[in-house]
């Protein structure tokens, strides 16, 4: 039975700074709004340990995710709701979220502008991108893998593969299409969509296909965030008049993140719009410095005068990424350690913008091919932030293994080396060793 679909209420001004998030995984939204002094109360799929820390309330939802989430929000305080990604392929859910709590996010009569190959076609020509060619039916579709079949409904690029003619799933009931596979850069680009006008925030390259880092192909496993001037100016030139297309959608506020590819010849090629915030935001906010979860919740009349918490603005380039292993990961004590002796180094040389992310509990039990935890890393240059994200990334699958120089224990089974210390400078002011602009 689906749930009904009343007018989400018009969003009122608070007289707390409660707020609750909700969405597959909350913690970086949360940490958003918690710098800008929100009390926040998260319900997602993992509870991380950095949620917990910074949340006034943290609960994982095991069962009937999403569809039980009206009745988890309902036992926390009356406070408005706000989401994360996943949630705008489930209209119903959000209209019951909004039927007795304001909703700060794009509500289901908005969310249909920008979904779905017709809609995204119809802002491709307005905006003067590129789409590609999409159809709805396999019925005379290629199969040597010129066009990939995916999700209409998608999210973080899962479910999509390239199409052979079957994908040995004949009884899938979710809307499809298949989409002409594109070559070209992949990037995001998000936007804060305000009622004055759109605001481009910033640009990243994205990290698809995590074949060879134990994911699934074509899933979202990082990125790095970019300089505007970077790209082609016919591309940013495209992006402005793609911002002023969401502006003008009837229903679309707040946070907007934008998938597209960049071609050969300087061509923007649209994607995918996400109605919600991205996950590429946070490394725009580590650049910044400021809270853009309070940005959001203003376009939506949320705001309070208590000051803001977060670390200051590191100018640069920041990239994340999530690890994943082709094994199951079981957290213990002393992996949880490790992993903090060496999140403490990092954040430290980060100017104190957390390292790692994303963090298990003790007795987490991770799935094969799963994320396992997101790292960050930054540099002054692209090149310097690549290196450096490279390096911690090995330091953490080797702790994660429990195998090589940096692991619990070496192949040979000697013990590992020590825990790392905290870098302290030098009289001349030389960088520390295990500072991002150098690898171990």
């Amino acid at each position: 039975m689906g749930f009904p679909m009343p007018s989400p209420r018009p969003v009122e001004r608070p007289t707390t700074t409660e707020l609750i998030v909700v969405g597959a995984s909350a913690r970086a939204w949360s940490a958003s709004a918690a710098r800008a002094g929100w009390r926040v109360h998260a319900i997602d799929l993992f509870a991380d340990r950095d949620l917990a820390a910074h949340a006034a309330s943290a609960t994982r939802l095991h069962e009937g995710y999403p569809r039980a989430l009206p009745a988890a929000v309902a036992l926390l305080p009356v406070a408005p709701v706000t989401y994360t990604g996943g949630l705008e392929n489930h209209p119903r859910i959000l209209a019951a979220l909004a039927r007795d709590r304001p909703l700060a996010g794009v509500g289901p009569a908005g969310l249909r502008h920008v979904r779905g190959p017709v809609a995204l076609r119809r802002l491709a020509r307005v905006s003067g991108m590129l789409f590609p060619e999409t159809r709805v039916s396999p019925r005379g579709v290629p199969c040597d893998g010129s066009f990939l079949v995916k999700p209409v409904a998608s999210a973080g690029g899962s479910g999509i593969a390239p199409w052979t003619g079957t994908d040995g799933a004949p009884q899938r009931t979710q809307p499809r299409c298949w989409q002409r596979l594109v070559a070209g850069r992949p990037y995001s680009a998000s936007y804060v969509i305000a009622t004055a006008g759109p605001q481009l925030i910033g640009v990243a390259r994205q990290r698809l296909g995590a074949v060879r880092r134990g994911g699934p192909p074509f899933c979202w496993c990082g990125g790095m965030s970019l300089p505007a001037h970077r790209l082609p100016a016919t591309v940013v030139a495209a992006l402005a008049r793609l911002g002023e297309a969401l502006w003008r959608i009837d229903g679309l506020r707040g946070a907007i993140g934008v998938d597209f590819l960049v071609t050969a010849p300087s061509a923007a090629v649209l994607i995918e719009v996400n109605p919600r915030p991205t996950a590429s935001l946070e490394l725009h906010e580590r650049q910044c410095g400021d809270p853009i979860a309070a940005d959001h919740l203003g376009c939506f009349g949320l705001s309070h005068r208590s000051p803001p918490r977060h670390p200051p603005a590191r100018p640069g380039c920041w990239a994340k990424a999530l690890v994943r292993r082709g094994h199951p990961v079981v957290v213990d004590g002393p992996l949880l350690s490790r992993l903090a002796a060496w999140d403490a180094v990092w954040t430290h040389c980060d100017g104190g913008w957390p390292a790692l992310a994303d963090i298990p509990s003790p007795g987490d039990s991770l799935p094969a091919h799963g994320p396992v935890i997101t790292v960050f890393a930054h540099g002054s240059t692209a090149a310097a932030a690549a290196r450096a994200l490279a390096s911690r990334v090995t330091i953490v699958r080797d702790v994660l293994d429990a195998t090589g120089p940096f692991g619990a224990v070496t192949r040979r089974g000697a013990a590992a080396s020590p825990a790392p210390r905290l870098p302290t400078r030098t009289a001349s002011g030389t960088r520390p060793r295990w500072c991002p602009d150098r690898s171990p």
